[in-house]
């Protein structure tokens, strides 16, 4: 089953091509939907890497929410890396942080991970939006500002 189901994420990516510079909505998920990131200190570990430098390689993060079995993403792509490199790098880093700091073992993420590109930029600033409201919708919190494990709100 599992190797099936590599192929077909493979045959899903295969052909797919980032291009510098464009930006994308990006959603990678716990394996098993564990909710890993419901501890506290474990989710500060992690948002503490946001601000790492080379976490995203050379891409930006524009926007970002932890949820407790998910990530959200907002990234531009830098001028070298493609966007399946910049996502396995964040996800080696994760789990090299849960290693450190939490003695967390095993695999952590899913293998693949959902990306669509956003066209310009009324699109990025709503998937901005839709990642940081994404706590709101689920009733982690009454409202986006609240929630510590986010990017800071874009200004209106």
């Amino acid at each position: 089953m599992g190797r099936s189901l590599d192929k077909g994420h493979s045959a899903l990516r295969r052909g797919r091509v980032s291009d510098a510079g464009a930006v994308y909505l990006v959603t990678t998920v716990v394996r098993h939907r564990e909710s890993v990131f419901a501890d506290a200190s474990a989710a500060l570990a992690v948002c503490a890497l946001h601000d790492a430098p080379r976490t995203f390689l050379d891409a930006t993060a524009l926007g970002w929410v932890l949820m407790p079995d998910h990530w959200h993403g907002v990234i531009a792509l830098g001028p070298r890396y493609p966007l399946s490199s910049v996502i396995k790098h964040f996800k080696t880093r994760v789990c090299r942080e849960l290693r450190l700091t939490q003695d967390f073992y095993g695999p952590l993420w899913q293998a693949a991970f959902h990306d669509r590109r956003l066209r310009d930029g009324p699109a990025v600033a709503a998937a901005i939006r839709y990642v940081l409201d994404n706590p709101v919708r689920i009733g982690l919190c009454a409202h986006a500002s609240s929630f510590p494990y986010a990017s800071p709100r874009l200004p209106s």
